[in-house]
């Protein structure tokens, strides 16, 4: 069975702030250029002024917020740093930066994507509700622990690999194409590249993948690895064959041992990667993967502490509700606990984010209906190369516990290490000090990773051969050979912690101890079978001492046959103990056949779910479409100075329109006066029913040539035009008289998701300084790059706009240039 992983990774840090509002672009600028003031570590020469690379509202990664307000600012300091800033002062205000490059839209890693994703959720659910996070703080274990040290310096140093060529030589071809190595196998790559080991691996492993068919074989004790020609990074032609198929190779030998669809989303899960590693790479049977739903905060970044200081990267997955999963590593952390990340996409947005925002709380209650990193969390813990004689990990988890007339009953219990071939048993803990209960179960076979006892049951106890008080009684596990016990981890949000009495006169009384939460989820309008629905969702978390920590879904039951039809996600939670909340969440629908089911809340323990909640019957209808609609609204005024945002704002009902909603995809956008194909555009699903009409608002910024232009809202197919707008680009008044780019001099802006500018002049240039349209100076460049009158500057990722370069030529004479990104 195969999971996709992504991790989705909320970063934050310092401050807080009195008011509670959105915040102003004027605002995150102060706190951005104070947060890198105070990060700057040398005033050797003067930082490059910030720029604004991308807000939440900037396409591609626009997400729709019910508001016009940034969930955050990304600021660039010239090609040298980042830092994002919230959009709201009840978040954190700063979720995460760089001093390692610019923040980059246009190739953007799927990880950062998602985290942006998640932020964006968690504005939109403050705004929605009022209700603001508690991830404002900085994560702090130093008042606690000192066993650490201060910081870990990014152990992958100059490591950074991706997904492309020429990592991926060796992949399969799919219409002549070469797939990409996916992302399990690129982050596997950067820590066996990291360590330089082994010098090959043991066995052969073949296998046929699930989605292209593709046959697929590595033998892997007959290739040796190329440490001495594998490079820590390939650029563009500076790299030769013997180098790219030494990385290549040691691509697709990850790729084979996480056994990788290599399809467009090359799922694998960790505990395939981990056993892989193990069982032909020759890494250490210690090695085991484990889940943050199965900790506390404080448990969890020390558990990742401890391996980044004992100098091992950490494998990082997660899954994303929408968009599957994504790996990457966590290869140091500062001073002030934010970890380094490296998201296995060839460096670019590479830097340090604070990791306490990883758990649920800090995202919001139910933030987001998919995007960010929220499900399943779990890494790799232990992945090192074999040290002395190997001794697999004893790691186990369990789905549930109960005690009932004299029996101990464990459902569930899963390896997530190596191997386990052992004992359980149950322990009696009192004042810090355990000792067996009852008589241990001996597997009689080895039990891989992910396999699982169903159950086991434990009774015949003697409670006489305790001392007198009150014991905590646990399941515990330990290798064959071995002494310590371990305690079986499990979920403390769905498993119950149960305690024996034990009197003075010998009797004895159980008691159980249940962390109590529980989720009502009940629709809030008629449901359409595979079409989008509100839902009402009220968590209260009755625990007195604990908080609750989960990922949660709606299960779509057919109740006359008790079977699971299908299942959604409503969102990753932390409660405080004793807390409550109630959200409305939109989620799309399972396409079921019409009639009467069951909607029950549920967690995922490993890969089981587990009720929390009550059965609420719901009734599901095919929809009836509407063949028409009603659209209102416009642009918010008729014309605008080139580089200007433009803002539509429109609403869409079927009122007068027979059938019960309307839906399409619309393409939304600028087009030149006489049509044509669209010069700006934002595709927008469209859900409108009669009971909810549909409101959205857009932005655009008018970065095009200054003339006449229509503004056009169509379905996708272009079949039906709903709205025609005239509106004109005027000359921006702040830069009158400046010329523009000329044929002699001409000015190519950089394309998303690159760094450079380009111009050409005939002869030769001294320097070149960017200013933005206000006239503050960007960044200075002496003696550009050139080649035959073809010059270069490297200016970050600029965000859409007017810009002026500034040329000072070798004899002195200076041409000033405007011209649109």
């Amino acid at each position: 069975m195969k999971h996709r992983y992504l991790l989705w990774l909320a970063v934050a840090l310092i401050g807080t702030q009195a008011s509670a509002e959105p915040r102003k672009e004027a605002q995150a600028r102060q706190i951005a250029e104070e947060f890198l003031a105070a990060k700057r570590v040398t005033a050797t020469r003067a930082a490059a002024p910030l720029t604004l690379a991308a807000t939440s509202e900037t396409s591609p990664l626009k997400r729709s917020l019910g508001t016009a307000q940034p969930a955050w600012y990304a600021y660039n300091q010239g090609s040298e740093a980042f830092v994002i800033v919230s959009g709201d002062d009840r978040m954190a205000d700063i979720l995460g930066y760089s001093t390692e490059g610019a923040f980059r839209t246009g190739d953007m890693p799927a990880g950062l994507k998602a985290l942006l994703d998640a932020y964006a959720a968690q504005a939109g659910h403050i705004r929605q509700t009022g209700e603001a996070p508690d991830g404002r703080r900085t994560f702090n274990l130093k008042q606690e622990d000192t066993s650490f040290p201060e910081a870990v310096a990014p152990l992958l140093g100059d490591i950074n690999y991706d997904q492309g060529t020429p990592y991926n030589k060796f992949c399969p071809e799919l219409n002549g194409e070469q797939m990409v190595t996916g992302c399990a196998a690129t982050a596997a790559a950067m820590i066996m590249r990291y360590y330089k080991y082994p010098e090959r691996g043991t066995g052969s492993y073949s296998y046929t993948t699930e989605t292209h068919q593709f046959p697929v074989e590595f033998d892997f004790g007959n290739t040796p690895f190329d440490w001495d020609n594998m490079l820590p990074a390939y650029n563009y032609g500076e790299y030769d064959e013997a180098q790219a198929d030494a990385v290549a190779t040691l691509m697709k030998a990850c790729g084979v041992a996480a056994q990788m669809d290599y399809a467009s989303t090359s799922n694998t899960s960790c505990e395939e990667l981990m056993q892989g590693m193990v069982e032909y790479l020759g890494y250490d049977p210690s090695a085991y993967v484990t889940f943050r739903s199965f900790y506390s905060s404080e448990e969890w970044m020390n558990l990742i502490k401890t391996e980044l200081s004992a100098k091992r990267p950490v494998q990082y997955n997660g899954q994303d509700a929408v968009n599957g999963g994504h790996a990457f590593i966590i290869d140091g952390y500062d001073s002030d606990d934010l970890v380094h990340v490296n998201w296995g996409w060839g460096g670019i947005n590479n830097g340090y984010f604070e990791l306490y925002s990883l758990n649920p709380e800090s995202l919001g209650i139910g933030g987001g209906g998919g995007g960010g990193f929220k499900f399943l969390q779990r890494m790799i813990v232990h992945l090192m190369p074999r040290t002395g004689t190997p001794v697999p990990s004893c790691h186990l988890y369990m789905g549930e516990a109960e005690y009932e007339n004299g029996t101990f009953r464990l459902g569930n219990i899963t390896n997530s290490g190596y191997i386990f071939d052992g004992e359980i048993t149950l322990m009696a803990e009192k004042d810090g000090t355990a000792q067996p209960f009852s008589k241990s179960y001996r597997t009689e076979n080895e039990i891989p990773t992910e396999a699982s006892i169903e159950f086991l049951t434990f009774s015949g106890f003697d409670p006489a051969t305790l001392a007198p008080g009150t014991y905590r009684i646990y399941p515990a596990a330990r290798q064959a050979g071995q002494e310590e016990w371990k305690e079986i981890r499990k979920n403390p949000n769905a498993t119950k912690e149960f305690y024996l009495e034990v009197f003075q006169d010998g009797s004895s009384e159980w008691h159980a101890s249940g962390r109590e939460t529980v989720v009502n989820i009940t629709p809030s309008g008629k449901l359409y079978s595979g079409y989008n629905a509100d839902f009402k969702v009220e968590i209260r978390n009755e625990e007195k001492d604990s908080e609750f920590h989960n990922d949660v879904y709606a299960l779509l039951i057919d109740i006359e046959r008790n079977e699971l039809m299908d299942y959604f996600p409503v969102g990753s939670f932390c409660l405080p103990a004793l807390d409550d909340t109630t959200f409305t969440a939109t989620r799309t629908l399972p396409a079921v056949e019409e009639g009467r089911y069951g909607l029950q809340a549920a967690i995922l323990i490993g890969y089981e779910f587990h009720y929390i909640g009550p059965l609420t019957t719901i009734d599901i209808e095919e929809a009836d479409l509407a063949e028409g609609f009603n659209l209102t609204g416009g642009l918010d005024k008729a014309s605008y100075e080139q580089g200007e945002t433009m803002t539509y704002k429109g609403s869409i009902d079927i009122e007068g329109h027979s059938g019960d909603m309307y839906t399409d995809l619309f393409v939304i956008g600028i087009y030149p006066k006489e049509l044509g194909d669209p010069l700006q555009y934002q595709i927008l699903q469209v859900t409108a029913t009669k009971e909810k009409p549909m409101h959205f608002e857009l932005q655009f910024k008018a970065t095009l040539q200054p003339g006449d232009y229509r503004f056009i809202v169509a379905n996708h197919n272009g079949t039906e035009i709903a709205q025609t707008t005239y509106f004109e680009i005027t000359e921006p008044s702040a830069i009158q008289g400046m010329a523009a780019q000329t044929a002699d001099t001409p000015v190519y802006c950089s394309a998303p998701g690159e760094t450079d500018i380009r111009f050409r002049y005939g002869g030769k240039v001294a320097r070149a300084d960017l200013y933005d349209s206000r006239g503050q100076r960007l960044l200075s460049s002496d003696k550009p790059e050139s080649a035959d009158g073809n010059y270069r500057i490297t200016a970050g990722q600029l965000h859409n706009g007017i810009y002026l370069l500034r040329i000072v030529t070798a004899s002195g004479t200076t041409h000033t240039l405007k011209f649109v990104r």
